[in-house]
């Protein structure tokens, strides 16, 4: 008996990125008999749609460009890809029939720049201190809060120290 094919899901990947690039994102299907993921799918004709195509607009994935974004994940066997056109949230949509389909939130932001100092460059003297302005960056998401936090990551630690 052939398998028969019951479901697609979005994996867990990375689901913000600045204005002006593109997620990716991996898509994998199952079968019923065995229970297992397809290895490809990417000849499967998938329907996409987008909450908010201010946002975001629908980016076409060769097969190979398909094939090659899946075979990075263990089980997708496709992919979708969508470009940041201005900051915001859109809801991506695939679907295979109108029983099988998933959705899964994404966002777009600024790319985050120095705005004082404004060329990010700063000489100070020893022991002295000063505060960096930034502007733009990943949100805050309005359905998961918790989820926001910030980073600052120093390089070489004797030259500049992070402060509160």
């Amino acid at each position: 008996m052939s398998p028969i094919f019951i479901g697609l899901s979005f994996l867990p990947q990375r689901l913000e990125t600045e204005v002006g690039t593109t997620l990716t994102l991996p898509i994998k299907m199952f079968s019923t008999k065995p229970n297992v993921a397809f290895t490809q799918c990417h000849k499967v004709q998938l329907g996409t749609s987008l909450s908010d195509n201010r946002v975001f607009g629908e980016e076409a994935l060769s097969d190979a460009v398909a094939m090659e974004a899946a075979s990075q994940f263990d089980v997708a066997c496709t992919a979708v890809r969508v470009a940041a056109k201005s900051t915001g949230f859109s809801r991506v949509r695939a679907q295979y029939s109108p029983a099988y389909s998933d959705e899964i939130k994404v966002g777009a932001y600024r790319p985050l720049a120095p705005l004082q100092p404004s060329n990010g460059d700063a000489l100070l003297a020893v022991d002295s201190g000063m505060h960096v302005v930034w502007s733009g960056g990943p949100e805050p998401w309005v359905d998961r809060p918790e989820m926001h936090f910030h980073k600052l990551h120093v390089q070489d630690d004797s030259v500049v120290r992070k402060g509160t």
